[in-house]
């Protein structure tokens, strides 16, 4: 009886509650004080639960059955953890009602009623044996707790009320499926505030933008974006012409493989959920980006070349073996085509994406992104670019081995323990080699032989930009110096990061150039082509790189330089306000380049 009273006693002082006149003044003190002493009993009853409880036994306790309610029996019981819960849940209620003997004014017996009736919600909860009982109770909090924060919480109450209520009850808005749904513009944002449609502010819809959103994972959700909020009206305001419309169907046509585009109808105002983007997001400057992507959608204009340097630099073709009990070698196998590059450099990511039309771009790590290519269909159109555009150094043997071993994957020979293994020994030689799990089941394996790149092609300019974009550095630095009237001299330095192994195609950049040299970093495993002969830079490096531009990120740093390289050419350097300039400059680049 004890488990059972800790629920009926809430709902007989909430039967007591609402038949008490409210229209007398006296009602207001007897209504509190029939709540106070509601919960009060609840708390005795409980802590008698407490300290009759066994606490050497892990079996439920005051177990109680076959309450037949319309067919239905309910089963409630405690246990070790649970008593715990009903405790803090009878000592809490009192104290809330307490804390707000004189703050609530206003309904004090609607706030008294829902007050009683979370108690003995809560209470069921933890009491509850049977899983189904348990839901029922556990979901029927949501609708007295939503009431409850919207009617009698503070600051922004109607806001958290909803937020409590959405994100408990787990609702996904999705998109739009036939022409009986919610009519409205379905998008991914960055970072979202939830608002009830009604709250939204009514206005004319002005413009279609669709943001992609895979890479930042904050949560796969559908959402309607609000276009008159004052964050998209200032991004669009030089590329947007304002039109009122009515009704705008968009049929998920696109050029553009960086878009996610939906079948759906848009109607200004009449959004059934809406979310706004929160314009102060950590992520702000990834947004913008997303966000210009969305209105300039043309296609990539990426020399292939290019494409190819930087891949040099930042791309891996991977063979990936994973645990699957599906196989008969206990492993799948996946070929993998990833260029990984910092969060910054995003929209050159989405440009090598529309270049190759295949892939997806995703968040890797907490400052970096990567575009793969996974699927059999689209890896044949990276392999038809490398053919046609092969790779100089010596990561074109990766990319020789990657396609053999897709030659076996597509005649299903890595099925067969025979073709198995000739895709281990292939992975053996590729990259790093096998992983430690690897080697410790399948010990025997020997690595093939790595192909020859023997006829190296003639190095092309725009190769060199897409290497430079991707492991190319500009640095200044600022030394002390006794030849100088400052005591101070600037040297700049470019430079291009290899792996040792790559040594003669550095050679091949210096021939190509006309300039530079190579330092070798043994401990690093690293060959650098550097430049820092003044001279060599303004007349050589820099014009290169004006006719063949360097992108991402690093056309910041590369704009900067040249900066700083004309300062020096007109003598600039030598007064005390043209160092000045270039230690300004030098602040903010590489690393150190806020925005």
């Amino acid at each position: 009886m004890l488990l059972s009273s800790l629920i009926t006693v809430p709902i007989i002082g909430t039967i007591i509650v609402s038949s008490v006149d409210s229209y007398k003044k006296s009602s207001v003190v007897y209504t509190k004080t029939i709540a106070l002493v509601t919960s009060i009993i609840n708390l005795i009853i409980s802590l008698v639960i407490f300290i009759l409880f066994n606490s050497s036994t892990n079996q439920f306790q005051f177990v109680q059955e076959h309450y037949n309610v319309q067919s239905f029996d309910i089963y409630l019981g405690i246990d070790g953890i649970s008593i715990y819960f009903v405790l803090l849940t009878t000592i809490i209620m009192p104290i809330a009602l307490l804390s707000n003997w004189d703050s609530i004014k206003e309904n004090v017996k609607s706030y008294l009623i829902i007050m009683l009736l979370l108690e003995t919600l809560l209470l069921a909860v933890f009491l509850a044996l049977d899983i189904m009982v348990f839901y029922i109770f556990f979901e029927s909090i949501l609708p007295p707790l939503f009431i409850l924060i919207g009617i009698f919480g503070s600051d922004n109450k109607v806001n958290a009320s909803y937020y409590l209520f959405l994100y408990t009850f787990d609702l996904k808005c999705k998109r739009a499926k036939h022409r009986g749904s919610p009519k409205a513009l379905v998008t991914k944002v960055i970072r979202e505030i939830l608002l009830p449609a009604w709250l939204m502010p009514q206005g004319m819809v002005t413009s279609l933008v669709f943001i992609f959103e895979k890479l930042l994972l904050v949560a796969d959700m559908w959402v309607i974006a609000v276009l008159s909020h004052p964050y998209f009206k200032a991004e669009c305001k030089q590329a947007i012409n304002y039109k009122g419309v009515k009704e705008q169907r968009v049929d998920g046509s696109s050029n553009s493989r960086n878009l996610d585009f939906v079948r759906c109808t848009l109607v200004a105002g009449k959004p059934v959920f809406g979310r706004k983007i929160h314009s102060h997001s950590d992520n702000s400057r990834i947004a913008n980006s997303m966000f210009k992507r969305s209105i300039h959608t043309t296609r990539s204009t990426l020399d292939p070349w290019f494409i190819t340097g930087l891949v040099e630099a930042e791309g891996c073709f991977a063979l990936g073996f994973f645990k699957s009990d599906s196989y008969k070698m206990g492993y799948q196998i996946q070929a993998i085509f990833k260029t990984t590059m910092h969060g910054k450099d995003y929209d050159l990511l989405c440009q090598v994406q529309d270049y190759f039309g295949v892939g997806k771009i995703t968040k890797h790590g907490e400052t970096t992104l990567q575009y793969t290519v996974k699927s059999l269909k689209d890896l044949d159109i990276i392999i038809s670019h490398f053919d046609k555009y092969p790779l100089l150094s010596q990561k074109w043997a990766d990319y020789k081995l990657f396609k053999d071993a897709i030659s076996l994957i597509k005649n299903k020979e890595h099925l067969s323990r025979e073709g198995f293994i000739k895709v281990l020994c292939i992975k053996a030689s590729m990259n790093l080699g096998l992983s430690d799990e690897l080697k410790l089941s399948f010990p025997d394996i020997k690595p093939i032989s790595r192909p020859s790149l023997l006829n190296k092609s003639i190095i092309n300019p725009n190769w060199i930009a897409g290497l430079a974009s991707g492991d190319g550095c500009f640095h200044i630095s600022i030394r002390n110096s006794s030849t100088t009237k400052l005591g101070k001299s600037v040297v700049l330095k470019f430079h291009i990061v290899q792996h040792s192994r790559d040594t003669e195609l550095m050679e091949m950049l210096i021939s190509a150039l006309g300039c530079g040299k190579i330092e070798l970093m043994l401990k690093q495993s690293a060959v650098y082509f550097v430049v820092v002969k003044f001279q060599d830079i303004f007349e050589k490096i820099i014009p290169l790189f004006e006719k063949y531009l360097i992108k991402g990120v690093k056309a910041l740093d590369y704009s900067d330089f040249k900066k700083v390289a004309n300062l020096m050419h007109n003598k600039e350097h030598l007064t005390e306000q043209g160092l000045s300039k270039i230690q300004s400059i030098k602040l903010n680049m590489n690393l150190f380049r806020k925005s």
